[in-house]
């Protein structure tokens, strides 16, 4: 995913209640210079404002689940879950060393 095909002041949509996949992917339009799915958020807009959105870190990193889920919840924490969000990262950041070790 390439920043530069990403314009951060460009139009933002917010999607509060989409029931259906299908729902969703109907809003994203086929022309590539339309909306794209990096202004489209679903669920919220903490991550809207910010310069460099945790997908795109994360996808430039090559960065695997737990890895990624790390930086998606300490990115939010402050905009969306707080404590609970930090807990998240506890949690996944256990699930790796657990990985990585072989502990259990």
């Amino acid at each position: 995913m390439s920043k530069s095909n990403f314009d951060p002041y460009g139009p933002f949509v917010l999607v509060e209640d989409v029931e259906d996949v299908h729902d969703y992917a109907k809003l994203i339009p086929e022309d590539p210079k339309g909306i794209g799915a990096l202004e489209v958020q679903v669920g919220g807009s903490h991550y809207k404002d910010m310069p460099l959105q945790p997908i795109e870190y994360i996808l430039a990193n090559n960065l695997g689940f737990c890895e990624g889920n790390i930086v998606k919840y300490i990115t939010r924490y402050k905009a969306k879950g707080g404590a609970e969000d930090i807990k998240k990262v506890i949690h996944y950041a256990q699930l790796l060393l657990e990985n990585i070790d072989g502990n259990k």
